[in-house]
């Protein structure tokens, strides 16, 4: 009888024991737990800035592509003005098909959308005596993190302090709008100031603008229907 009792006993503390053991293990793993988080939330601390910086850097650079489509736009555009009051569109849509031939004729194959802004409300810019657009600019007043290292056609980007002041004209600033809003005369301007005629396009020819040049690479434009390469 008294062994019997011993046994009980005996159950009794290992059974207490081994509740004692797995609340311990239990401890230890929530602790282990709450020590992993802590780890995971500071490593997102350390990596969400890097993060942010590369996102804005890769913005940075479509907003700088898209632009450049703008550019190469508007410069088409107005090489096919018989006037200056058509030499650059009444609205961004007009890039797209242009209103002043009856075929189908595109600058731009679509109205992008503002990697910035994520929008395709762009703010355009015109000049101060009125007439079609001759700039495209994001609306974000967001400062840049690009200060440097622009191409020749975005040189007066540099030092800007929001994406705002980026405003992509169909040629340098200083050539597309001079001080006081009078347009300086373009390439093919004749004696006495007359603009000489455009070439003029077969009927239902599309211009395609030029693919942005890759190092080492070429990139056609059809006008009138005839591929023509730059480099």
């Amino acid at each position: 009888m008294a062994g019997q009792l011993h046994v009980r006993e005996r159950c009794v503390a290992v059974r207490v024991d081994a509740r004692r053991c797995d609340a311990a293990q239990h401890g230890f793993t929530y602790v282990g737990l709450l020590i992993t988080l802590a780890i995971m939330t500071s490593a997102l601390a350390i990596v969400a800035p890097v993060w942010e910086v590369a996102s804005r850097r890769d913005k940075e650079a479509e907003l700088l592509f898209i632009g450049g489509e703008f550019q190469r736009a508007l410069a088409g555009y107005a090489k096919f003005g018989t006037s200056t009051a058509d030499r650059y569109p009444n609205q961004l849509e007009d890039l797209v098909k242009d209103p002043r031939f009856p075929g189908v004729r595109r600058f731009l194959r679509k109205i992008y959308v503002d990697p910035m802004t994520n929008s395709t409300d762009w703010a355009v810019v015109r000049p101060p005596e009125g007439g079609g657009i001759v700039g495209v600019h994001s609306k974000s007043e967001k400062e840049p993190i690009k200060q440097s290292n622009f191409p020749a056609s975005q040189k007066d980007f540099e030092g800007k302090t929001k994406y705002a002041e980026w405003v992509f004209f169909d040629q340098p600033r200083s050539a597309a709008i001079p001080p006081g809003g009078v347009q300086t005369p373009q390439a093919g301007t004749q004696a006495g100031g007359l603009q000489s005629p455009p070439p003029t396009p077969h009927p239902g020819s599309i211009v395609q603008p030029a693919s942005p040049l890759r190092p080492g690479g070429t990139a056609q434009q059809s006008v009138g229907g005839v591929p023509q390469t730059t480099r």
